[in-house]
């Protein structure tokens, strides 16, 4: 049984779960203590908000003692901050820089935090880049690295 406080908490919140996939050990999966790297909010907004802006390249492998020429992707958390959108809405996607995909991790609404994890590729030089519709600052966590 819970203590009386945990329990009235819990009939306070709604929590959502979702389970997208497992890691099991030896599977190349190697988490670490979060790193943000980069954090815009110190220089600017990224992109236009009719989404013709260039991506933001990001470097996730070499950030820690893990050999980059072995990440094949990684595990990280993506935040947008202070949003700006056209009537419909604007969206974030994370891919290993080169060919865009037609998708999006996150999307958003005129100023808006919006956060969630994404399980990205890294391209050949350990990069991934991050495509806004819209316009905001970028904050990404990397959290853990997939290596070969």
């Amino acid at each position: 049984p819970l203590p009386e406080e945990v329990d009235s908490a819990i009939d306070e919140a709604n929590l959502i779960v979702d389970v997208v996939g497992v890691l099991r050990a030896g599977s190349g999966f190697v988490p670490q203590a979060p790193q943000r790297v980069p954090d815009t909010r110190r220089v600017v907004r990224v992109d236009n908000i009719d989404g013709t802006g260039g991506p933001l390249e990001i470097q996730v492998a070499n950030t820690t003692s893990i050999d980059g020429n072995r990440v094949i992707a990684a595990s990280l958390n993506l935040t947008v901050v202070d949003t700006e959108t056209n009537d419909f809405g604007g969206f974030a996607t994370v891919y290993p820089c080169g060919t865009r995909p037609d998708v999006s991790n996150l999307n958003f609404t005129n100023s808006t935090t919006v956060a969630g994890g994404v399980v990205s590729p890294v391209d050949k030089n350990g990069h991934v880049c991050v495509y806004l519709y819209g316009t905001a600052h970028v904050l990404v966590d990397v959290n853990g690295l997939v290596t070969s």
